[in-house]
């Protein structure tokens, strides 16, 4: 396998994909929708152009501080 290096213009498509990610995650905070809204779709579009994912932010969407003791590790 080779090793494909993106130039600059790219990683900056990314970061800005990255970021539009983040802010549209949940719900979209701008547009007010529930689902995933025209600029969290394009987002996604430059990550497949790419051939690339989204990094993972564990706790971003706050899903474990939701639902306390529901998790691996409840103790009654």
């Amino acid at each position: 396998m080779s090793t494909t290096y993106l130039s600059t213009e790219a990683l900056t498509h990314l970061a800005c994909a990255q970021q539009t990610i983040e802010e549209h995650l949940l719900r979209c905070r701008t547009c007010g929708t529930n689902r995933p809204c025209y600029n969290r779709i394009e987002a996604e579009r430059v990550f497949l152009r790419y051939g690339r994912l989204p990094r993972r932010t564990p706790g971003l969407t706050g899903a474990a501080t939701r639902r306390p003791g529901l998790g691996w590790f409840h103790c009654p």
